[in-house]
């Protein structure tokens, strides 16, 4: 195995560690060194900056679910909360859930709008600090919000106190 190589660019040898890995060459490492790779980054980034930046939005428009996932997984562990199992999970549930499961309006998944009524947001059921498959679901927004950190039972308790102390439960 190599542990040196040349870069193209500045014609320095320099340990293969220098250089980013690259599964298209044929010894698995790109042709500039890391140094002459953020360079060359550094000029091609700012002169195509506009079209980078269209691109960044056609894509966040296309992956909405993917965008929608990591910002909602990123808020949470933001707040410490841990995930068992992997984002894939939560973008294949959300792709899957449609409506709220509490109010059943239509969820809106696109972040980018703002933080609205009907925006998805991932709930826990038993509102552990350890979220697993099991304990997690995708409510709109104003039911995450008076839910707040009730479990579902607590909650449903919650809506039947209020129920029956308002309407002697006639409703």
């Amino acid at each position: 195995m190599k542990t040196h190589k040349k870069c193209n660019i500045c014609k320095k040898l320099l340990l293969i560690n220098e250089f980013n890995k690259d599964r298209h060459s044929k010894d698995g490492h790109t042709f500039r060194c890391k140094k002459c790779n953020s360079k060359y980054l550094k000029i091609y980034n700012s002169t195509h900056k506009k079209q980078h930046n269209e691109n960044k939005k056609i894509w966040r428009v296309k992956n909405y679910f993917k965008v929608w996932a990591w910002g909602a997984i990123n808020s949470h562990k933001r707040r410490g909360y841990i995930f068992n199992f992997e984002s894939n999970y939560i973008i294949e549930l959300a792709i899957k859930t449609k409506y709220c499961s509490i109010c059943g309006c239509e969820l809106q998944y696109e972040r980018f709008k703002g933080l609205k009524k009907i925006t998805a947001t991932i709930d826990r059921k038993t509102n552990e600090k350890i979220l697993d498959k099991y304990d997690i679901w995708i409510i709109c927004h104003e039911c995450n919000a008076m839910k707040r950190s009730k479990t579902l039972v607590e909650y449903v308790e919650y809506c039947r106190m209020i129920v029956n102390k308002y309407d002697g439960g006639k409703l």
